[in-house]
This record gives structure tokens, C-alpha cells and sequence, in this order.
């Protein structure tokens, strides 16, 4: 949430700890991608749709390698299907630790927000 980015920017503006190093901000939670688009069906009001199955998405990768091949733009491939469907965990120990962050903010709460904002 921007109101956790600016007080960890602050924190690593303000404390001699944060000079020189790298911090990944996050919310402190593990979320999968079936959450997310979950909490933002849910903060649009909408129902989610129906779920695709991973075999059915691989031959769809499989027709957008090949046609990327050829030189054509393919909405799925297999880079994108990795993002969608891997499994990426970042933590945020370090800046606790070191800074003393404390998120105010967790990714559904900032979802919600961020589509009220936006109507």
C-alpha cells in the first residue's frame, strides 16, 4: 500500500541502518494468485469465473510458443504461464529487523481500497 511505502521510505531515509542496503517491502502475508484475483472479484462485486484448468492452459502455451515462433504475439506462453501459475515468496524480515517496520496495510484491505478509489 502506498501509505506503507512512504513510512518504509522514511524508516530508510531516517535510519543509519538502511544506508547501502535493499529492502523488499511487502505486507508480511503469502498470497496465490487464486487469492488475489479472488479479493479483486470480490472488491469489484463480481463473481469469479469458472476455473481453467492447468492442462488445458499448457496447450494454449503450447499454441502461443509456437506462433511466437513465427513471429506473432501470443496472449499466453510459456514465460507468462510461469509468472502466472509459479510460486514467487518475497519476505520482509529484513526491514522489520533492521528498521523497525511495521505494515499498517495487507494486500486485500489495499485492494479493496484501491477499487473503491477508483470509482
Amino acid at each position: 500500500h502506498v501509505q506503507d511505502v512512504v513510512q518504509a521510505c522514511l524508516l530508510a531515509a531516517t535510519h543509519p541502518a538502511a544506508c547501502g542496503q535493499v529492502f523488499i517491502l511487502t505486507d508480511g502475508g503469502e498470497y496465490s494468485t487464486n487469492e488475489v484475483l479472488a479479493w479483486i472479484h470480490e472488491a469489484l462485486g463480481k463473481k469469479s469465473g469458472p476455473s481453467v484448468s492447468y492442462a488445458v492452459l499448457r496447450a494454449g502455451v503450447r499454441l502461443g510458443d509456437v506462433l511466437e515462433r513465427l513471429g506473432m504475439h501470443a496472449p499466453l506462453n510459456t514465460d507468462r504461464l510461469s509468472k502466472l501459475a509459479g510460486s514467487a515468496r518475497y519476505s520482509n524480515v529484513k526491514i522489520r529487523r533492521e528498521l523497525g517496520f511495521d505494515p499498517a496495510w495487507d494486500l486485500r484491505r489495499g485492494i479493496h481500497e484501491m477499487v473503491e478509489g477508483l470509482r
